[in-house]
């Protein structure tokens, strides 16, 4: 692999014909005189976004919405599922409250740890291992962004290899045209304490531009939830977490007879947090939401990240651009979790153990795992010309390779009656899984936007060379001793096309059809022999924006073929496998809507007013053919509905903003949803007809945020933001391990400061 990535590099070579830098007299200039080759404004020059901003999505041929950072930092929001919430089509099943595991779906497809989502930072592939283990224990810090993208049509096909539920793409902050420095601190509930700072510039030199950003992020909160308390344990407190995520970035733009540009990013992520699988029971849950029992208090997730990736672009001809990018992140992290199922927290014998009220054995795991993505990309942009049609051009190749190695070992520990530990048993290393898993990749893309009058059409096809492999180890006490080996390919493809129609400077109709896919990891591929998850989608939609007001209706289709899911979602540190469950058909409707009254009649202060809607019908079409009881999909009926796909959903809010005071209020609205495809609303297993927590509804909810914020001039600004105004207790999972509340009342407090 890295021989490789020094071949790619090499490369930049052969894609550098205009580095010719200017003569000595030259290079002795005044540096703020110096002449720059000025790319043609066709071309934005900004590879790390995919939509770009809100006006470009205006003009998408398919679905996007562009969540810019003011949008993002108004509010104090750093949780995904917050700032998604307000995005139609978008469902998210919340975990621990804070966006730290998020579980994403589109229009219908399967959230669970949003596998089906294809996750990117700076439009580069970010889950951990997206081909070898898709499923994200790992997300950008959205806290940090400067703009977030989501693309749901037929503008997805350039990327993949999870398109069955659509892109996200997460823009990190850019490096400044001009110096500024950004801070801002905020301090709430739960002792919260969140730190945002960033310094940059772009300093023009005798060799060019040269630009740089340092940036700092953290987030620590010590949580909202309660441990229950026992004789060895007094610290019930400790449900929280702390990330650590700093950011650098180096651009160059020589002097050079073509423009070119250099850019360097490199970046760390260190997260701990004392999250746990475990849920409650349904009584328990009702009496105090925010409970833990005493069998959590182990629990802890530990995660350190590095991003990083050079990215090189050259205009070598007016109507030509090509970027090539060589990336490469590492992960690792270990949560040591108890071993639980549903059926324990309804079994009352069990149940004690878990409470500390009876005399048992907590079983734990290290799900100690080491992952790493790497590769190379080529994108080539081409303005071409041909009478009254104008066609631009889009070519890409990547090469990538992904890989995870799972080194997992039980522990065992006594538990008294009086729920004390009194002895801890060490497993096997390598006892709990112990494989490795490899994939490498060759995606090639093309894609056209034909521009005719009012018309524009754009067809594309992607394709994909997969290649798979993995090893089993021992498991019984030789860690590296080989016991099995097993290689398998994939090839796939995924035509579409979108287009959009102006029928007049306000109004445009736009529509699409497009195939997305799905890939299993490798050992399941090559033992199980699946089918890859593909999805057929088509939308139709108008759009109508008019100063300051601006609506977008859409109605979407897809079809789900073959779906991919884990056969045991709920079993708290236990291995899985994925199967093929079956088909589903997911229509609907989203609606969204935004008007400022106050800037269209000058009133003298604006007023923005948003409303965002979204009608969903997913269910299977035909049995699901899910074999293992503990699936979430096992069991389910032609018709039933898809879990944790709510029907309804809407996200409403207005404000008032003067020179100094801003004022916000927001509603977001989701209904219940069934989390499990047998759709029923007991805590029962229809399957085996034992109790089970992790069978029912969740709750709908209606939660209300306000903002409020007081800016004392143009470089300081003083916010508080409150969320959930009425202390709303809702239910909102059932899985990994019983029911999971939303996050309660909570108000924090911030500082902003900006120069520049």
């Amino acid at each position: 692999m890295r021989k490789k990535i020094i071949l790619f590099l090499v490369g930049f070579g052969c894609l550098n014909p205009g580095l010719a830098l200017t003569s000595d007299s030259q290079q002795e200039a005044n540096p703020d005189s110096v002449q720059l080759s000025t790319p043609p404004s066709k071309f934005t020059l900004d590879e790390v976004v995919v939509i770009g901003s809100k006006s470009n999505a205006q003009n998408l041929p398919g679905s996007g919405v562009y969540l810019e950072a003011g949008e993002i930092r108004k509010h104090g929001y750093a949780d995904i599922n917050q700032i998604l919430s307000k995005v139609p089509g978008v469902y998210l099943r919340q975990e621990e409250g804070f966006g730290l595991f998020p579980n994403i779906s589109l229009r219908g497809a399967d959230p669970g740890r949003s596998a089906k989502v294809t996750i990117m930072e700076d439009r580069l592939l970010t889950a951990p291992a997206p081909y070898s283990a898709p499923e994200a224990y790992y997300s950008p810090s959205a806290g940090r962004m400067s703009g977030i993208e989501v693309l749901k049509g037929s503008s997805q096909l350039k990327y993949g290899p999870h398109t069955t539920g659509g892109v996200i793409n997460y823009i990190s902050t850019r490096i400044p045209t001009t110096w500024q420095y950004y801070f801002k601190t905020m301090f709430g509930s739960d002792r919260e304490a969140r730190v945002h700072s960033y310094l940059g510039n772009l300093h023009h030199t005798s060799s060019g531009r040269w630009g740089y950003l340092l940036e700092y992020y953290q987030q620590e909160s010590r949580g909202f939830k309660r441990i229950d308390s026992k004789a060895d344990f007094s610290d019930t407190q400790r449900a929280g977490f702390r990330k650590i995520d700093p950011t650098i970035k180096v651009s160059w733009e020589p002097v050079s007879s073509l423009y070119q540009k250099f850019e360097f990013k490199l970046g760390h992520a260190d997260l701990s947090a004392d999250e746990t699988y475990l849920g409650l029971t349904d009584t328990d849950f009702r009496e105090n939401p925010y409970r833990r029992y005493s069998a959590s208090r182990f629990d802890n997730f530990k995660s350190e990240q590095t991003r990083s990736y050079l990215r090189y672009t050259i205009i070598p001809a007016p109507r030509l651009e090509i970027t090539a990018t060589a990336y490469y992140n590492k992960f690792h992290r270990d949560w040591f979790k108890l071993r639980a199922t549903g059926e324990d927290l309804l079994d009352p014998a069990r149940l004690a153990v878990l409470k500390g009220e009876a005399a048992g054995v907590l079983d734990y795991r290290h799900n100690n795992r080491n992952y790493y993505l790497g590769g190379m990309e080529t994108n080539l942009y081409f303005d071409l010309q041909a009478g009254r049609i104008s066609h631009i051009l889009e070519l890409g190749v990547r090469y990538h390779e992904d890989q995870i190695r799972q080194n997992q070992t039980d522990v065992s520990f006594l538990q008294d009656g009086a729920g004390n530990i009194t002895d801890r048993m060490e497993g096997v290393p390598g006892g709990g899984g112990n494989r490795k898993q490899n994939s490498g990749s060759v995606a090639i893309f093309a894609q056209d936007k034909i521009e005719t009058g009012r018309l524009t059409l754009t067809p594309g096809l992607r394709i994909e060379f997969i290649d798979y492999a993995y090893t089993d180890y021992d498991t019984k006490g030789s860690p590296d001793s080989v016991v099995g080996k097993g290689q398998s390919a994939l090839t796939l493809f995924a035509p579409g096309a979108g287009l959009v129609y102006r029928a007049s400077r306000r109004l445009s109709f736009f529509g699409g059809l497009y195939r997305g896919y799905s890939v299993p990891g490798p050992r399941d591929n090559a033992l199980s022999n699946l089918k890859n998850e593909t999805s057929l989608g088509s939308e139709l939609g108008i759009r109508y924006n008019q100063g300051h007001f601006r609506t977008e209706v859409v109605a979407f289709h897809t079809y789900f073929q073959d779906l991919l899911v884990p056969d045991n979602v709920g079993l708290g540190g236990l291995e899985s496998k994925t199967e093929n469950a079956g088909n589903i058909r997911s229509y609907g409707l989203e609606f969204k809507l935004g008007y400022d009254a106050g800037a269209a009649g000058r009133w003298g202060f604006s007023s923005p007013t948003f409303v965002a809607l979204t009608y969903t019908q997913a269910t299977l079409d035909g049995d699901a053919n899910s074999l293992n009881e503990e699936s979430i999909f096992a069991g389910g009926k032609d018709g039933a509905r898809v879990p944790y796909v709510p029907v309804w959903q809407a996200a409403f809010g207005s404000g008032l903003e003067f020179k100094q005071v801003g004022l916000h209020l927001e509603g977001t609205f989701c209904g219940s949803s069934y989390t499990t495809a047998n759709n029923t609303d007991l805590q029962m297993d229809p399957n085996t007809g034992s109790p089970n927590a992790n069978f029912g509804k969740t709750d709908d909810y209606l939660i209300f945020d306000a903002t409020i914020r007081y800016r004392f001039n143009s470089v300081l600004e003083l916010s508080a933001s409150l969320h959930n105004l009425s202390d709303k207790k809702y239910l909102v999972s059932r899985h990994p391990v019983g029911p999971r509340p939303g996050r309660p009342r909570s108000v924090i407090f911030g500082i902003e400061t900006f120069f520049q």
